[in-house]
C-alpha cells in the first residue's frame, strides 16, 4: 500500500501545508480511488458527481478524508450548522494534543456529529473517527483557504505574569492550523493501521535549532558594538536586520561583525501599503550598504508588518527571504502568494515577542526568564524552530545570557536565516521528488520500501502504537522492517486553560494600537 497523500484540488494554501509537513502527496485522480494508491485524500473542494461516487466508494473500502464539512456534505448527507468561531483550544489527550489556542477568525461549518475540538463558545467544531466505512476528519472550515488569509491584528501571547504581553500579528495562527492538519493526517492514517511518514523539519534529524535575530532600530554605535561583543562571548551567530538611516555615519563599521550575517531592515524605519514607496525605502538601504560592501540577502520589514505592497518591492529587488510576524508567526518558512502563484522570497516566521514587549508589559527580568523558558519548552515538545530577536537598545540582555546557556546545554545548532532559507530549499526539492510516482513510500507486511534522499535530509515514522523514529539519510535503505526501528514515544502537550485569558476583551490592546500608530507617525 502507498503511504501517500490525494490532494483533490490544487489550491496555494493546501500546498503549503502539505509542503511544510513534507509529506508525499499529488492531485488525485478519479481511476486510483478505486485501489490503495491514496492513504488519505484531502477534499478541498466541490466535486462532481463521477468523483462523488468514487470518493464515497473509497471511504466505503477502508479510506480516509479529511475535509471540512461544506465539502464534505457536497458528497455524503449530512446536517451541518453554521457558527461563527474565533478560536479552537483542543482538550486533553486527543489526536490534536500537540496544538495549542488556534485563532481561526472565520465563519464556519459544523458537523452535527462533531466530538472534538471545542470552539470559544465550547461547543465541539469538528468530527474525528469512523464514518461511512472509513475514517474521517471534518473541520467547520478550510485549513487550506485559512493559511491564504493575510489580515493582521494586535494579540497577546500568554505569560504567567499578570499584564500579557502583545504584538501585531497574523490573524489567523497558521502554524497552529499546520499542526492541525498534521495531526489529522497522522491520526488518519494510524487508523487505518498504517505509519505516517513524513520530511523531518531539519537537517540530520535535529530535534530543533536556534536562530537569533536582531533588529538594529535606532541602535547607537555604542549600543551595536556592545551587543556585538556579548554575542561574541557567548559564539552566537546572530542575522543581524540593519536600519540603515540609524546608522548612516558608521556603516562601514557592520563590516567588522565577523561571523554574523547582515540582512536589511529599511533606510527610513517604515512600512508603507505602496509598492513604489517600500521600493524607493528598500533601494536606499541597499544602495548605502552595497556602497559599503555588505550584501543583504534576507529582509525583515519594520514593526513586523506585511502587505502585497512590501511583498511586491521584497521580491522586486531577488532578496532571498523575507521575515513578518504580521504575515506568520511561530511556523516554518513558506512563500507567500501573489494571486493564484508562489512568491519567489521564502518567509521565515520568528516568535513575535521580544524583551521590549515584555519591558511593556511591566515585566522583571525574573519573569522574562520565565517566559522564554517556558515558550522554549513549549518549542522543544513540539519540534517547532526556535527563532528568537532582539534590539539593541531592549536591554535586559542578561535575561538572553541565560537562554544562550541553555541552547548549549541542550546541544542545539545554531542558523543564520540564509543557511536555514537555503536548506529549506533543499528540503522542498526533496519533497517534489518524495511525491513523484516512483519514489512514493509503500508499506507490505511490515515492511516499508523508502526512496533514498540528500545529504541532511531525514524521515520521521509515526507508528499506530505512538511510537515514532527518525532516520537519517544515512540510515535510510530501500527496505525498512518496522519492528527493527529505534523508536521513542511521541510527545504530547497540554494546554492549560489560562491561555483563554489571552483572548478577553481588553482595552489596553486599543490603547496600545493608539500609542503605537502615534509613535510611528511622530517619528
Amino acid at each position: 500500500m502507498n503511504i501517500h497523500v490525494g490532494l483533490m484540488r490544487s489550491h496555494l494554501g493546501w500546498e503549503t501545508l502539505l509542503s511544510q509537513e513534507g509529506v508525499s502527496y499529488s492531485l488525485v485522480e478519479q481511476k486510483k480511488l478505486h485501489g490503495n494508491w491514496y492513504s488519505a485524500v484531502v477534499l478541498n473542494a466541490n466535486t462532481e458527481k463521477k468523483e462523488n461516487d468514487a470518493l464515497r466508494k473509497y471511504l466505503k473500502n477502508g479510506g480516509a478524508i479529511l475535509t471540512s464539512a461544506s465539502f464534505f456534505s457536497n458528497v455524503f448527507p449530512s446536517k451541518t450548522v453554521s457558527k461563527k468561531i474565533s478560536y479552537l483550544l483542543p482538550e486533553f489527550p486527543s489526536c490534536f494534543s500537540k496544538n495549542s489556542l488556534i485563532d481561526v477568525w472565520t465563519f464556519g461549518n459544523v458537523l452535527s456529529l462533531a466530538n472534538s475540538l471545542p470552539t470559544n463558545r465550547k461547543s465541539f467544531s469538528t468530527f474525528c473517527g469512523e464514518l461511512y466505512g472509513g475514517t474521517v476528519v471534518c473541520f467547520p472550515f478550510d485549513a487550506g483557504a485559512l493559511i491564504e488569509r493575510t489580515e493582521a491584528k494586535r494579540k497577546y501571547c500568554y505569560a504567567a505574569t499578570t499584564r500579557l504581553p502583545a504584538e501585531k500579528v497574523s490573524v489567523v495562527s497558521k502554524g497552529e492550523v499546520r499542526k492541525l492538519v498534521a495531526s489529522a493526517l497522522e491520526y488518519v492514517h494510524h487508523q487505518r493501521n498504517i505509519p505516517y511518514i513524513h520530511l523531518w523539519y531539519y537537517p540530520n534529524a535535529q530535534k530543533n535549532i536556534f536562530s537569533f535575530r536582531i533588529d538594529s532600530d535606532y541602535g547607537t554605535e555604542a549600543e551595536i558594538f556592545s551587543l556585538y561583543e556579548r554575542l561574541r562571548e557567548h559564539h552566537i551567530r546572530a542575522t543581524w536586520f540593519l536600519d540603515v538611516k540609524s546608522h548612516q555615519n558608521f556603516l562601514r563599521r557592520f563590516q567588522e561583525l565577523e561571523h554574523q550575517e547582515l540582512s536589511l531592515h529599511c533606510y527610513e524605519h517604515q512600512t508603507y501599503d505602496a509598492y513604489q514607496r517600500n521600493k524607493t525605502n528598500i533601494k536606499h538601504g541597499i544602495t548605502l550598504l552595497t556602497a559599503e560592501g555588505i550584501f543583504p540577502k534576507g529582509f525583515a520589514s519594520p514593526f513586523g508588518e506585511w502587505n502585497n505592497g512590501m511583498q511586491r518591492a521584497v521580491e522586486e529587488f531577488g532578496f532571498e527571504y523575507s521575515s513578518e510576524f504580521s504575515f506568520d508567526y511561530d511556523n516554518f518558512p513558506s512563500f507567500s502568494m501573489r494571486g493564484k502563484q508562489f512568491g519567489t522570497s521564502l518567509q521565515i516566521p520568528i516568535h513575535p515577542i521580544c524583551n521590549g514587549s515584555l519591558r511593556s508589559a511591566r515585566m522583571k527580568e525574573t519573569e522574562m526568564f520565565a517566559y522564554y523558558e517556558s515558550c522554549i519548552a513549549k518549542k522543544m515538545i513540539c519540534n517547532e524552530p526556535l527563532f528568537f530577536y532582539h534590539h539593541p537598545n531592549d536591554a535586559h540582555f542578561n535575561v538572553w545570557e541565560k537562554i544562550f546557556a541553555q541552547i548549549a546545554h541542550h546541544n542545539i545548532t545554531q542558523y543564520t536565516f540564509s543557511e536555514f532559507a537555503h536548506w529549506w530549499k533543499q528540503r522542498l526539492r526533496n519533497g517534489a521528488m518524495f511525491s513523484t510516482e516512483n519514489n512514493i513510500p509503500t508499506i507490505e507486511k511490515g515492511v516499508l520500501y523508502l526512496p533514498k534522499f540528500e545529504k541532511e535530509i531525514a524521515l520521521r515514522i509515526s507508528l499506530p502504537n505512538k511510537n515514532e523514529a527518525l532516520l537519517t539519510s544515512q540510515q535510510m535503505q530501500n527496505e525498512i522492517h518496522l519492528a527493527s526501528l529505534d523508536v521513542t514515544p511521541a510527545q504530547s502537550l497540554q494546554t492549560s486553560d489560562e491561555i483563554l485569558r489571552t483572548r478577553k476583551f481588553s482595552p489596553r490592546l486599543w490603547n496600545q494600537k493608539v500609542r503605537i500608530y502615534l509613535r510611528k507617525k511622530l517619528r
